[in-house]
C-alpha cells in the first residue's frame, strides 16, 4: 500500500528494514510467549513499535508479523482511543518452507499522556490470534513562539454535499528553509462526514508555489509575506475542498505541524559555508522533505485551533425526482461532432458546465444511466476528455447511434440545489438533431480503416505456397498496381 509522498527516511531505510522484518520473522517463535503474544495452531503473532520516542503529530511506526502463514486479516484499528492508525504496507516473508505475513501501520498520536494499545485480533487460517498490548508515554513537542497555523472554513454554515474552501496558513518568523521534516497533518482528511478534495488558489499566478507534504499527500502551497502585531512573517498557504455528507454540527480537529527545525548557528555555517540565499525549491522536492540526517535540530510543534461547520439537511419540498445531490447552481451546454454520421461511427459528445464556483467538485450525470440516451445510444464507460480551465469544466464522452432511427441526442440533465435562494433548479441541454446513414457495405477486398479511407488488398499469385517470402520488392510494387518493367 503505497502512500502519495515520498518518505521522509533514507533510502538505506528499506534494506535494514527488510532485514529487521526477517529477525522478526524467525526470532517471533521465542518472543511471542515472552512477550505475551498468542501462538497457536502452528500460527505465531509478533506485534512491536519501532520507535522509541513518541510525540503528538508524530508519526510511528508499529508492526504486527504473522508466522506460520502467507496471508491474514488485518485487525480492527478504527476506534483506539488517542490514536490514528494508517496500514501502509502490507508483504509475504518466504525462505524455504517458513513462511510470514507482516502488517506495517503509520501510527499518529492525537493527544498527550500516556496511551495504549489494546491486544488486537489477527486472522489466519481460521484462527483469531491476539497480539499484546502496548503502552506508550506521548509528549508534546517544544513550541516556538515565531511559528503559528490558523485554519478556517468558508462559509461556515452550508448544506449537504455544497463545497466550503479550507484554508491553512502557516506563519512563521523563522525562514522556512531552515525546516526539515515537515508534517503538516489534516485530521479531517481522514474523517468518513467529509469528501475531501484539491482546491487550487485562483488569481495567484504571480506568486511562488512550492510543494508541501500535508496528511501524507503532496500539495502546492503559495508562498506569500504577512504581518502579525507589527512583525514580519513569512505565509505559506494552502487550500483543501470538504463536501459534507452528512447534516448537524460538525467538528473539523486542529491541523497540526511537527517539524525539525536547524539552530540559528547551524544555519549561518550552512549558509557561508554553501553560500545559500533562501531560493524556494522546486514543486516537488524540496528541504520540507528532507531527512535531518545527523544535523543538530529543534522539534517544533504547533497546531491551529478547531473550526465548527453547520450543516443543514437539503428540503425534500420541490426536490426534483432525478436529482442526485448537485449543490450550487450553474449551466450546461452539450455540444455533438459530427451530427451526420454512418451507423456504429463515433460521436464527441462535449458537456460545458459554466457558472459553478468549484468545478473539480462537480459531479456529473451518469450518461450510462440515461434511459433515453442508452437506448439509442453505446456510451464509452469512461471520459475521453475531463478538464477545467478557472470555472469552466469541460468533459467529452464517446458515443455511437445503435440503429438508423436515431434522430437526436436527446437532452442531459444536472438537477441541483441553489443555497442562495433555497431552491431546486435544473440546467438542461437542448436536444441535437442528427442523421445516422447506413453502414457502407464493405466487400471482401476491402479492409476499412479509421474515418473513411480505404486500402485495397489484391491477391497475388504465388507459386511458393508458404515457402514464398512474406515481403518482398516485387510484392509490395504487385500491392500497390505498379508492375516494374523487366530489365
Amino acid at each position: 500500500m503505497k502512500t502519495g509522498i515520498k518518505r521522509l527516511t533514507p533510502r538505506y531505510w528499506i534494506f535494514y528494514s527488510l532485514i529487521w522484518l526477517w529477525q522478526l520473522l524467525f526470532c517471533s517463535a521465542l518472543q511471542a510467549n515472552e512477550a505475551g503474544d498468542q501462538a497457536a495452531n502452528g500460527l505465531k503473532v509478533f506485534s512491536t513499535i519501532r520507535d522509541k520516542s513518541f510525540f503528538i503529530g508524530k508519526p510511528f511506526t508499529f508492526i504486527i508479523v504473522v508466522n506460520g502463514t502467507d496471508m491474514a486479516e488485518p485487525p480492527d484499528t478504527a476506534k483506539i482511543d488517542g490514536l490514528r492508525f494508517r496500514l501502509v504496507d502490507t508483504c509475504v516473508l518466504k525462505s524455504g518452507d517458513q513462511r510470514g505475513y507482516s502488517f506495517e501501520y503509520r501510527v499518529v498520536a492525537m493527544r498527550t499522556g500516556t496511551l495504549q494499545i489494546p491486544s488486537l485480533a489477527v486472522s489466519a487460517k481460521g484462527t483469531v490470534l491476539h497480539t499484546r498490548p502496548h503502552q506508550i508515554t506521548v509528549k508534546e513537542p517544544k513550541a516556538h513562539p515565531g511559528i503559528k497555523i490558523d485554519m478556517q472554513v468558508t462559509p461556515e454554515v452550508c448544506y449537504v454535499g455544497q463545497p466550503v474552501v479550507l484554508d491553512v496558513c502557516w506563519h512563521s518568523s523563522l525562514p522556512f528553509y531552515a525546516f526539515r521534516s515537515v508534517q503538516i497533518d489534516l485530521p479531517v482528511a481522514y474523517s468518513p462526514q467529509f469528501r475531501i478534495l484539491d482546491c487550487p488558489i485562483r488569481n495567484a499566478a504571480n506568486q511562488r508555489r512550492i510543494g508541501l507534504p500535508v496528511a501524507n499527500m503532496r500539495v502546492i502551497g503559495i508562498l506569500d509575506r504577512s504581518r502579525i502585531d507589527g512583525k514580519p512573517f513569512e505565509l505559506l498557504r494552502f487550500r483543501k475542498l470538504l463536501i459534507p455528507r452528512q447534516p448537524g454540527t460538525l467538528r473539523i480537529p486542529p491541523a497540526t505541524l511537527l517539524s525539525a527545525y536547524l539552530p540559528q548557528g547551524v544555519q549561518k555555517t550552512q549558509k557561508k559555508r554553501r553560500r545559500f540565499t533562501p531560493q524556494y525549491p522546486s514543486h516537488f522536492n524540496n528541504n520540507f522533505f528532507e531527512h535531518v540526517g545527523n544535523q543538530p535540530f529543534e522539534l517544533v510543534y504547533v497546531h491551529s485551533p478547531e473550526c465548527r461547520l453547520q450543516v443543514h439537511p437539503l428540503p425534500e419540498a420541490g426536490r426534483p425526482s432525478d436529482f442526485y445531490g448537485v449543490v450550487g447552481k450553474c449551466s450546461l451546454l452539450v455540444t455533438a461532432t459530427p451530427q451526420k454520421l454512418r451507423i456504429g461511427d463515433p460521436i464527441k459528445l462535449t458537456m460545458t458546465v459554466k457558472d459553478y464556483p468549484y468545478p473539480e467538485a462537480l459531479v456529473l450525470p451518469a450518461l450510462t444511466k440515461n434511459k433515453a440516451l442508452t437506448s439509442g445510444f453505446v456510451i464509452s464507460s469512461r471520459p475521453e476528455q475531463d478538464q477545467v480551465k478557472g470555472t469552466v469544466r469541460m468533459v467529452t464522452f464517446v458515443i455511437r447511434p445503435r440503429r438508423i432511427d436515431v434522430k437526436e441526442i436527446p437532452p442531459i440533465r444536472i438537477p441541483y440545489f441553489d443555497p442562495l435562494t433555497r431552491r431546486y433548479g435544473v440546467a438542461a441541454s437542448a436536444p441535437i438533431a442528427i442523421h445516422v446513414m447506413p453502414e457502407k457495405t464493405v466487400t471482401s477486398s476491402d479492409a476499412e480503416l479509421s474515418g473513411r479511407q480505404k486500402l485495397k488488398n489484391r491477391p497475388i499469385p504465388n507459386s511458393q505456397g508458404i515457402r514464398q517470402p512474406a515481403f518482398s520488392a516485387e510484392t509490395a510494387f504487385a500491392c500497390h498496381g505498379i508492375h516494374p518493367l523487366p530489365v
